[in-house]
């Protein structure tokens, strides 16, 4: 989801990410995040049953119009995607689907870091956060943060309360 290849001043490609200050995208030349928050995806994944399914960072999905500066609880699921989408809906809990927009992954991301190491699950994914307990069903699975799963770990870390919103 968040790496590019970016070419060097000698013709030699370099794995870029971006650095996440803001708007439009600045990438820097390094792969330590991506490789991070790809195994994370892809544990994520695994505690559910699904194969990994990375969106592009550039991609859009939907948001409800308060989601980028709303508090938890959220909620975000994928839905099969077409040609340019992610198939990812993302709002705030009790949003009723009026007025909803497009907005990349990169600027969701920007206002909800949290969202990235659920940004591998695939279609028929659903997330429920909380700002407390991470709950993710798929594929008749449900895994919550409370039952001692790697979400009960992801939630705990720095990393993710940093991002709680």
């Amino acid at each position: 989801m968040l790496a590019s290849l970016a070419a060097a001043g000698d013709g030699s490609l370099h794995l870029c990410e971006p650095t996440f200050i803001g708007m439009p995208i600045e990438w820097e030349w390094s792969s330590t995040r991506t490789l991070a928050e790809t195994a994370i995806q892809s544990a994520i994944c695994d505690a559910v049953g699904l194969e990994p399914d990375f969106a592009w960072l550039q991609a859009p999905a939907i948001i409800s119009p308060e989601f980028l500066e709303a508090s938890a609880p959220f909620v975000i699921q994928r839905e099969e995607a077409d040609d340019n989408a992610t198939g990812w809906l993302m709002h705030e809990d009790g949003f009723d689907g009026s007025d909803a927009r497009w907005a990349s992954l990169y600027e969701i991301s920007l206002h909800h870091p949290w969202i990235i190491p659920f940004m591998g699950l695939s279609a028929g994914a659903t997330v429920w956060w909380d700002g407390e307990v991470v709950e993710i069903e798929a594929s008749g699975t449900r895994v919550s943060s409370k039952d001692g799963s790697i979400l009960s770990d992801l939630v705990k870390s720095p990393w993710m309360r940093a991002r709680a919103g």
